[in-house]
């Protein structure tokens, strides 16, 4: 195949890929739209999520009730936060169960805050960092939903002191970062 008829392929694959080409250099760029907020990601989901049920179900409560609470369904999201937290003990001996913990606490917290209680939500944010960790976060740490809301509202310390306390289980080098970012004033780059 000739070098002309090879980088034609490899044009049009990308573009099929959602991706584009410099002209000058031609080297591939990304073709995206505007950035989708978390809350325009959950929407999205909410609205295309299929009905679960029995373990398939609890295994995706940990995703429900954050983007139920994200979107406003408080009730939803109070109901299914804490029926992940209440399967958790089912999970004890398997991965799923710091999974469950972190992101149950989270969903509450979510609607705590949402419900204009600050200090409950600064309670789950808390208990959502005892988790004993998981494969997930361990490796790309701990869940920043609702410490960034909790952020933009003032709450520092409390910020600060769940991000040191999830570095019980994540020892990724931004944790330590968006600590210090946050004791400068500035909202952490790149939160998960």
């Amino acid at each position: 195949m000739n070098m002309k008829v090879g980088w034609g392929l490899c044009c049009f694959a990308l573009l099929i890929a959602g991706c584009a080409t410099s002209s000058k250099t031609r080297t591939p760029i990304l073709v995206t739209g505007p950035k989708k907020s978390e809350k325009e990601h959950a929407q999205t989901r909410v609205a295309t999520r299929k009905p679960l049920t029995g373990e398939k179900r609890w295994f995706a409560l940990d995703q429900w009730a954050i983007d139920d609470a994200l979107v406003g369904n408080l009730a939803k999201a109070k109901s299914e936060g804490n029926e992940l937290l209440a399967g958790a003990e089912k999970h004890k001996n398997d991965f799923s169960y710091g999974n469950a913990i972190h992101r149950g606490n989270i969903a509450l917290g979510l609607v705590a805050l949402q419900q204009g209680n600050t200090n409950d939500a600064k309670k789950y944010l808390m208990l959502a960092a005892r988790t004993p960790g998981s494969p997930q976060l361990d490796s790309f740490g701990p869940d920043t939903t609702l410490a960034k809301q909790l952020l933009d509202r003032g709450e520092k310390a409390a910020v600060v002191d769940y991000l040191a306390q999830c570095g019980s289980f994540y020892r990724g080098a931004e944790l330590q970062r968006w600590i210090q970012q946050i004791h400068s004033g500035q909202t952490p780059s790149h939160w998960r």
